[in-house]
């Protein structure tokens, strides 16, 4: 086998320039990501992630296969262009899972801090990862979902006044899900007041697939049934961010949900919120850490289905 390695810097920054995730980065910028990266050569077997411990660096596959693994089945398959650790990494969780090389080939590999210090000097970087994270967890959705119910607020069920909720109370229960309970006071505040309350009377389908995603919806009150295209549903109470994942990830609508009852939301979307991350780079990294954790916990719910002998036919990318 010939050496697959580059023979040059050069190689190495064309090829970062075709990655997505690095989509409009200036030139200068992206050369001085390109020197961060060590080349790595893969041979099969090699180990890339080790399961419990704590991710530190991450892989962008050059060529070459890996293969995520849980209990000793294959759960997802990462190939050219992709990325391996950098999920775990940005989410600051262990992971459950390992990561194998499958085939031969050659990798990049950055440390997270060095990533990190990336991020802080370019935003444009900083949203391209966290639409690429959405757009990793909106992958596996479709094989997680079904027949699940997603009520992130717990506990009593909060009494909503006849009138428009203030900007405060709005506040008060936006901090009540994982997504935004980190982001600060500011941002938060930014993002509530952004937001617009609505109703929505039983029977009314809230959109359809294949629809632009510019919108999510936050239910306050009520129930909804989510309709998938294969005959699936799953339900969505209170605290559900109806068509987060799609509207982060600048994607389309994947699913049609329908008011099972009388339903109160708050529709939103990202760009308000982008304002204040990027002037604020430590809310911006814990709202990105909350992102990742989420598809990490898309990744562990697929783990456990192939564990329970879920069909694990669909290949599934890297972001």
């Amino acid at each position: 086998m010939s050496d697959p390695r580059f023979v040059g810097p050069i190689d190495r920054l064309l090829y970062l320039r075709t990655l997505p995730q690095l989509q409009g980065i200036a030139t200068r910028d992206l050369t001085a990501l390109s020197r961060q990266a060590e080349e790595v050569v893969l041979r099969r077997g090699d180990l890339v992630l080790r399961e419990g411990e704590p991710v530190d660096r991450f892989f962008v596959i050059v060529s070459g296969q890996v293969a995520v693994f849980s209990h000793g089945r294959e759960i997802v398959s990462c190939g050219s262009g992709e990325n391996v650790g950098i999920i775990p990494a940005l989410s600051r969780v262990e992971p459950n899972f390992e990561a194998r090389a499958a085939t031969e080939g050659v990798a990049l590999v950055f440390e997270l801090d060095a990533i990190v210090a990336a991020l802080e000097e370019n935003f444009r970087l900083l949203q391209n990862l966290l639409r690429n994270v959405a757009s990793y967890h909106l992958q596996i959705m479709p094989r997680i979902v079904a027949g699940s119910s997603r009520v992130p607020w717990t506990g009593e069920a909060v009494s909503l006044p006849k009138r428009s909720l203030d900007a405060v109370e709005r506040l008060v229960l936006l901090r009540r899900g994982n997504i935004f309970r980190n982001l600060g006071l500011e941002a938060l505040m930014l993002m509530a007041t952004s937001m617009r309350q609505e109703r929505w009377t039983g029977g009314t389908e809230l959109w359809r697939p294949g629809e632009t995603a510019d919108h999510l919806l936050v239910i306050l009150e009520g129930e909804v049934e989510c309709r998938l295209p294969d005959g699936g549903t799953f339900e969505a109470g209170r605290g559900y961010p109806l068509g987060n994942l799609e509207t982060l990830a600048r994607g389309e609508r994947w699913y049609t949900p329908v008011a099972r009852t009388d339903v109160t939301t708050l529709r939103g979307n990202h760009e308000a919120l982008f304002d204040v991350l990027e002037d604020d780079f430590d809310v911006a990294m814990d709202f990105l850490a909350a992102v990742a954790a989420g598809a990490m916990k898309a990744v562990e719910t697929l783990a456990e289905r192939s564990v329970q002998g879920a069909p694990a036919s669909m290949t599934i990318s890297s972001p």
